[in-house]
């Protein structure tokens, strides 16, 4: 009898990585003091196949916006991702968008899920103002 109790419990932790990191997430991205702005609208729509992810990040504010391919892994409640190219962009003059690569940690809240984890960054001119990426996940609607 005991047994069959540890296997309820640990039931839903074995099915947590099957799917839970696909789909929409919405939030912001910060970026520390000396960054061009101190916090940017952020997205990221992630496909998962087993520990691996694929998808696209969406970094925006006013009208410029940056469009990124990434790549990433999972492992456990982590998922570790880079950007790979920059597929679309509109950036103001004097900035360029930082390629990116982060470990964001799965938090389960009252409301759904959460993404949340320190970023680090590079362009064609050296490293980015690191930051830290604050996501939520989209529930679809029909």
């Amino acid at each position: 009898m005991r047994f069959s109790w540890i296997l309820l419990l640990l039931l839903p932790s074995i099915g947590l990585s099957q799917d839970l990191f696909s789909g929409q997430w919405l939030g912001s991205i910060t970026q520390n003091d000396g960054g061009y702005r101190p916090t940017y609208s952020f997205e990221m729509y992630l496909n998962q196949n087993g520990k691996e992810v694929t998808g696209r990040s969406y970094v925006y504010f006013d009208d410029y916006f940056a469009e990124m391919e990434l790549k990433g892994r999972i492992k456990g409640r982590t998922v570790t991702f880079y950007e790979v190219k920059i597929v679309n962009f509109e950036e103001p003059e004097g900035m360029v968008w930082c390629m990116k690569k982060g470990q964001l940690r799965l938090r389960g809240v009252k409301k759904g899920y959460r993404l949340e984890g320190p970023w680090q960054g590079e362009t064609q001119f050296g490293p980015c103002v690191p930051g830290l990426i604050l996501l939520s996940k989209v529930v679809p609607r029909a």
